[in-house]
């Protein structure tokens, strides 16, 4: 793991390349450990892996490195294997204990005795988002003097590891795992993390960029077959039926940042489908139509676009979803028919070597 987080470092990507694939090897191999007579040592090293905040803060650097124009295609599967690796690994070795705890260096302004509880306060809002949990912080090393400079401390805090987990809801991980939609490749480790993102983060608008989009379709195609296709179509298309909503108030495309298209075939496609399709509706959209009412009324909603009005009733935020979804083609404000064949006319024929940013879209969805 050192060498891993020195080699991000110097931004030494093919070492880094092996040396994800040995870590990914050594928690498989440690996973196959316990409940053997191993156990004890696969014990021994989880254990210290997971109290290690540095070590947990490596594997969502790594998910957020990635360039396509530094970054080759196999380097950013491994990453994808080698997160999905160790979280079905933290996961697993978490629902074992009773509870975990994580060690993790914060920085820490010299406490005045005016301010001592102040201060306490503010060294807990410093730890980084993935590793925040409710609980006590209390100080292993400090060496902080009365001055007025800032001092790295270590604090050991509970570990919750759903909240690890949407530490990996940011745009940079979703745009890195949206170049391994087109072509389809290691959706078996993709589809989790997307998953992870929209739906239990809660964050579907982080996919409402125009070239994210268009690598979704591509997963339409039927040239291609992938690990979880109906799983991922059903994700794929939950996604869409939101940016649906979204895209056309102004208010919620303000709000959420949304890129339209521009491609009047692939929308024509993308509506024509979900209007014939169940996909994406057995769970719960995030956002629906009342929202538009309440970033109009100055109403808050959090981070994620969810709204805070607990007062609305579950089975009519529900029905609201529902309306944009299942609206007559005048609600959709798009000056065009949709009386077209499913999607899956809007897949790509692009070379499957051509990165998606080298493709002219207009040539993927007009060839078809």
């Amino acid at each position: 793991m050192r060498n891993a987080s020195a080699y991000v470092e110097m931004r030494e990507w093919v070492p880094l390349e092996q040396a994800m694939y040995c870590t990914q090897q050594i928690l498989l191999s440690l996973g196959r450990m316990r409940g053997t007579k191993l156990d004890s040592l696969s014990e021994n090293v989880l254990s210290n892996l997971f109290y290690d905040g540095d070590a947990l803060d490596l594997f969502v650097r790594l998910c957020r490195v990635y360039k396509p124009t530094k970054h080759s295609r196999r380097f950013l599967e491994q990453v994808a294997r080698l997160t999905e690796t160790f979280l079905a690994t933290l996961k697993s070795y978490a629902q074992a204990k009773a509870g975990l705890l994580v060690k993790k260096r914060v920085k820490k302004r010299a406490k005045k005795p005016a301010k001592a509880e102040s201060d306490s306060e503010e060294a807990a809002a410093d730890i980084a988002p993935d590793l925040d949990d409710t609980g006590d912080a209390e100080d292993e090393e400090s060496g902080s003097e009365d001055n007025d400079d800032t001092n790295e401390v270590l604090v050991e805090r509970a570990f919750d590891v759903s909240k690890f987990e949407r530490a990996f809801a940011t745009s940079d991980v979703v745009k890195a795992y949206s170049h391994l939609l087109a072509p389809p490749s290691a959706i078996e480790y993709v589809y989790p993390m997307l998953s992870r993102i929209a739906v239990a983060s809660e964050r579907p608008h982080l996919f409402f960029k125009r070239n994210i989009m268009l690598r979704m379709l591509v997963l339409f195609d039927d040239q291609y077959t992938y690990p979880h296709h109906t799983e991922m179509l059903d994700l794929v298309a939950w996604i869409f039926r939101q940016y649906v909503t979204v895209i056309n108030s102004p208010a919620l495309t303000h709000h959420y940042k949304a890129e339209e298209l521009n491609h009047k075939l692939a929308v024509e496609c993308m509506l024509a489908f979900l209007k014939q399709s169940r996909l994406g509706t057995t769970v719960k959209p995030v956002i629906t139509r009342h929202i538009v009412q309440l970033i109009a009324d100055g109403g808050d909603t959090n981070d994620d676009g969810a709204s805070d009005d607990k007062g609305k009733d579950e089975g009519e935020t529900a029905a609201q979803g529902a309306v944009r979804i299942e609206a007559d083609e005048d609600d959709f404000d798009f000056d065009f028919d949709l009386g077209l064949p499913p999607v899956a006319a809007a897949s790509s024929t692009a070379n499957h070597n051509r990165s998606m940013d080298d493709v002219d879209m207009d040539e993927v969805y007009l060839n078809h």
